[in-house]
């Protein structure tokens, strides 16, 4: 039983997260990368 339960409660990846934050208004993949780039500060200045 617990190896099932891990398989179902992997902790979600940080890319997954900000992915899905990001989904909460209506995008396109490229809006979304600009957007998680803004909010980790990865697109430079």
């Amino acid at each position: 039983m617990e190896s099932y339960i891990r398989k179902i409660y992997v902790p979600m990846s940080e890319t997954a997260f900000y992915i899905l934050f990001c989904l909460q208004n209506p995008q396109h993949g490229y809006g979304i990368s600009q957007e998680v780039k803004a909010m980790t500060a990865m697109g430079g200045t």
